[in-house]
């Protein structure tokens, strides 16, 4: 299938949850393909067996964290080289939950959270933008459920990866109307089963709805999404 080939793929966010699932189903489907995903924990990072590499992919993790985004951004060219198509999938990173305080926030969180979620967000789309040139260029973004409610400093955290996710959705869409020659696909999946939703839970977080699905799941629908569906709109919104 020629789609599954010459493709660069760039995952924010994948040495666990829901990137690492992204990560792995597609590094085992993808054909003569370059794969690059970002970690910030190197813990996480040491527990991913690379053995679902299928032969002729390249996967290639990269340390992206606070100060480190421009030294991803040189290596941009190398890396799309000669691929037909650019993906670059935009997942999240997870800071965990504090539990100071009122509400588990103050000014220096909030800061380190849009730093790392937001900023390189933004950082990286403007660099992987400008690297492709002409080449066909999809965004993938992930969303994030809003049902929950718990204590009070539980919320706030929440409340904060939410709005986190929200505001990449406003600027991608800004981005577009600016220079709308790439395509926007937006998966709201719910519920999904990661560490940052046990956590939630641990701390007494509750949900409108009981149906969560593994990040499993998500992949396969994501790679079904970008690989197997038609999808001709500019910009389009799904759920699992």
């Amino acid at each position: 299938m020629e789609r599954l080939q010459n493709n660069f793929v760039f995952i924010l966010g994948g040495s666990s949850g829901i990137g690492r699932a992204i990560l792995e189903h597609f590094g085992s489907k993808l054909e003569s393909s370059t794969i690059v995903f970002t970690w910030r924990r190197k813990s996480a990072l040491e527990k991913i067996d690379f053995g679902f590499v299928r032969g002729g992919n390249e996967v290639i993790p990269v340390e992206l964290d606070l100060g480190k985004e421009f030294e991803v951004m040189a290596e941009l060219d190398k890396w799309i080289g000669s691929c037909k198509r650019v993906i670059f999938v935009a997942c999240a990173f997870e800071l965990g939950y504090d539990q100071s305080g009122v509400s588990g926030l103050n000014a220096a969180r909030i800061s380190k959270y849009f730093n790392t979620n937001v900023s390189n967000f933004v950082e990286v789309f403007n660099a992987i933008n400008r690297a492709r040139g002409s080449k066909d260029f999809t965004v993938f973004n992930l969303g994030s459920s809003f049902g929950y409610e718990g204590p009070s400093y539980a919320a706030a955290n929440w409340s904060l990866q939410c709005v986190g996710k929200a505001s990449r959705g406003i600027f991608l869409r800004a981005a577009q109307q600016e220079k709308g020659d790439f395509r926007i696909l937006t998966l709201m999946p719910g519920l999904v089963k990661t560490e940052m939703l046990q956590e939630a839970k641990d701390l007494g977080m509750s949900s409108h709805s009981e149906e969560e699905s593994s990040p499993s799941e998500i992949a396969i629908r994501s790679f079904q999404l970008l690989f197997e569906d038609t999808i001709d709109e500019p910009y389009s919104v799904f759920t699992k």
